[in-house]
C-alpha cells in the first residue's frame, strides 16, 4: 500500500496521484519483498487522499 496526499480536491487530480502511488508500488518491486517475506496472495493499493476526499486505485 502507498498512501498520497494533496492540497487538490479535484477527482481528476485524485485519480491519477492514486495511479501514481500505485506505479510506485511496481517501480520499487513492493511484490518481491512480500514473496520474500513468503507472501502468496496480495492486492497492491494506491491511495490518494485530500481532506475527505478519497481515491484508490489496486492491481
Amino acid at each position: 500500500m502507498e498512501i498520497k496526499s494533496s492540497n487538490k480536491k479535484t477527482e481528476k487530480h485524485l485519480t491519477q496521484l492514486a495511479e501514481k502511488a500505485l506505479a510506485q508500488i511496481k517501480d520499487k518491486e513492493y511484490q518481491r519483498m512480500a514473496e520474500a517475506a513468503q507472501i502468496k496472495a496480495w492486492t497492491a493499493l494506491g491511495i490518494a487522499f485530500s481532506g475527505k476526499e478519497l481515491k484508490v486505485a489496486y492491481a
